[in-house]
Formats: C-alpha cells, sequence, structure tokens
C-alpha cells in the first residue's frame, strides 16, 4: 500500500496565527508532518488579538462550531502548545470526550514539536473518562473546576488547566489520559496566556458550514433552556410572594424560636427576642425637659 499523501495545514480567508510572525506566517506545515489531522483547511474560529481576551468569547467560538477544533495556546514566556480533537465540545460539569472523540491529542509548538497522543483507556483506575472539560458558570464555586481543563489526573485535577482570566493557567507533563512530556520549558507548570487561538480544522467548506449550522443549533437550545429555566424562577417567585409563602419562609424563624425553653420571641413582634424567664420591659419615651430616651433595660 501507499501512504497518503501529506496535507499541509492552511488557513483559509486570509487569516493568519498569531503564534507566528513573518516569515511563518500561517500555519507551519510541520504540523502536517507531526499529524496528518493537522493538516488541511484550518478556519479561524477565535483569536484574543482580535475578538479580545476573553474566556466567554473564546467558550462561545467552541461551543459554535460543532466539529474537529485546535486550539493553540502561547504563554507570555514564549512557549506554545496545542490540543486536537474531533469531538466537539459541550458546557459539561462533568468531563467528556471517551465516546464521541475517535482521535485527540496534546502537541508542543515551541520550543520544539511534541506528539502526546491518547493511552490505553484514557480512563482512570475507576473508569472515569479525563479527556475534555469546560465548565464556566455565572456564580462559580471555589470547589468546582472551572474553565477549560485537558487531559484530567481526577475529577479536580487536570493536567492543561485553563482558567477562566487566563491567568495563572496550569500545564503539567502527565495525566490518565494522554502520553508524558512536558508542555512548557524549565519544567515550568503554571503560566499567564499571551495568545490563545481556536481553528476548525481539516474540514472541506461543506464540513465546516455543517458544523456552524449544527454550533447554532445547539447554541439555540441552550439559549432556550436557559430562558426558559429563568421564567420558571421568575414565576414561581412572583407565586411564592403573592401567596404569601415568601415573606412566611423569610420570617420563619420568628415562629421556630417560639416555645424553646431559653429563647422567646415576643408576641407583639417589635420588642425583639428574651430569655424565657425574663419577660422584656415595655419600651417607653420619657420626656425630662429637652430630653428624650428610650427605656430598653431588659429587653435583649
Amino acid at each position: 500500500s501507499t501512504n497518503p499523501p501529506l496535507a499541509l495545514p492552511i488557513v483559509v480567508d486570509d487569516a493568519s496565527c498569531a503564534l507566528w510572525t513573518f516569515p511563518y506566517q500561517g500555519i507551519p506545515s510541520s504540523l502536517g508532518i507531526l499529524s496528518p489531522s493537522l493538516g488541511g483547511p484550518w478556519v479561524q474560529l477565535y483569536s484574543s488579538d482580535l475578538d479580545g481576551c476573553s474566556f466567554r468569547a473564546m467558550q462561545e467560538a467552541l461551543l459554535s462550531y460543532h466539529g474537529t477544533t485546535a486550539i493553540l495556546i502561547q504563554t507570555t514566556k514564549g512557549d506554545a502548545f496545542g490540543y486536537y480533537s474531533n469531538c466537539p465540545w459541550k458546557e459539561s460539569k462533568r468531563w467528556y470526550g471517551q465516546y464521541e472523540a475517535t482521535e485527540s491529542f496534546l502537541f508542543g509548538l515551541k520550543p520544539s514539536l511534541q506528539y502526546y497522543g491518547p493511552t490505553n483507556s484514557g480512563m482512570d483506575g475507576n473508569g472515569k473518562p479525563f479527556y475534555m472539560y469546560l465548565h464556566n458558570p455565572v456564580y462559580a464555586h471555589p470547589t468546582d473546576l472551572n474553565g477549560l481543563a485537558i487531559g484530567g489526573i481526577n475529577d479536580k485535577t487536570a493536567r492543561v488547566h485553563i482558567t477562566t482570566n487566563f491567568e495563572h493557567c496550569k500545564a503539567g507533563s502527565m495525566d490518565s489520559v494522554y502520553a508524558s512530556g512536558p508542555l512548557l520549558s524549565d519544567g515550568d507548570l503554571f503560566f499567564d496566556i499571551d495568545v490563545v487561538e481556536v481553528f476548525a480544522v481539516n474540514c472541506t467548506p461543506q464540513e465546516f458550514e455543517k458544523g456552524i449550522r449544527e454550533g447554532q443549533l445547539n447554541a439555540a437550545v441552550r439559549e432556550g433552556t436557559r430562558v426558559k429555566a429563568a421564567k420558571v424562577d421568575r414565576k414561581q417567585f412572583l407565586e411564592d410572594f403573592q401567596s404569601g409563602q415568601y415573606i412566611n419562609k423569610a420570617f420563619a424563624h420568628r415562629g421556630q424560636v417560639r416555645g424553646r425553653h431559653s429563647f422567646t420571641a415576643h408576641e407583639d413582634g417589635v420588642s425583639g427576642y428574651f430569655i424565657d424567664y425574663k419577660s422584656p420591659s415595655m419600651r417607653r419615651l420619657v420626656t425630662d425637659g429637652d430630653a428624650t430616651k428610650s427605656d430598653k433595660d431588659d429587653c435583649v
């Protein structure tokens, strides 16, 4: 049998790659040698230089295209690496990719080209997959893994972790999915992002258009779900408010403390709380010439 012809990577629509400057405009042909999957047309979906240094913008670019993508990252120190996957990205609090991705790998770009393909089943000892992860909630819980992650070690720890502010990101040398090897020089583990770009990779014009359509459809479904959830929450709040449940819930603590041996709420709803065996004195205003004072001797 004969080897298939080498497909060199070509950036279409006159887009350039910010990771390389003249005379290396566009994607280096050496990436096509690194893996045939990185050959063919590249269509830029997001560039921090052009679209702003925004995690949300990068996330929308990934979610709005249902197809094969490559993420290229350059650090402020000049190191560069990337990630390829033919599994479409999705927003999820769980790791995924074990069934969807038929091909994915990490690769080094600067200071040298490196290829880190998947090993074994891509799962940990408990059968959990740790390929891809993308979670960026509006209200982030401090114990959650938030941002974009690649190659998990466990649920909360990733080999590559892109934070939502592009600072203090992580790129380790091992995980439970991909082959071991450094992504950063000088033994570094953490980095800040200088440039990050997302490309649709190795796709024909027809495949690209299909990926965009499916991505837009998924985006419409996500937005519909969000709007519906917001309406349900608002409707429930209004119903609770109109029925008095909201008020009852807000002041439920008054009823909860009534009858306790050592702590009682005064029935008038004004005098506050007092110890059971010692009723509060009534507040009274005492006028003594121009002086007015409130007697609160025993009220606590």
